[in-house]
């Protein structure tokens, strides 16, 4: 299992919005202050674009919704 982080904007934000936003974020990912700090966390980079970033989510929405079904896991 991977997990991730991401940052996510309200459906129908202006696609010139989205692209600024994620090309600061990619900028911000690729200075090597940021990059140390993450990975001295323990975190490994990925940049993707926004559309990129979408279809994971949804791929990662139909996989872990379909072993949550099938598991039969309920939510107390």
């Amino acid at each position: 299992m991977l997990g991730w982080c991401g940052i996510v904007v309200p459906t129908g934000t202006p696609p010139a919005i989205i692209s600024k936003l994620n090309a600061d974020f990619v900028g911000a990912l690729k200075s090597q202050d940021v990059s140390d700090r993450m990975r001295a966390a323990g975190r490994e980079l990925f940049r993707s674009t926004a559309d990129e970033f979408q279809q994971q989510i949804k791929s990662d929405y139909v996989l872990w919704g379909k072993v949550a079904r099938e598991s039969g896991v309920k939510v107390d």
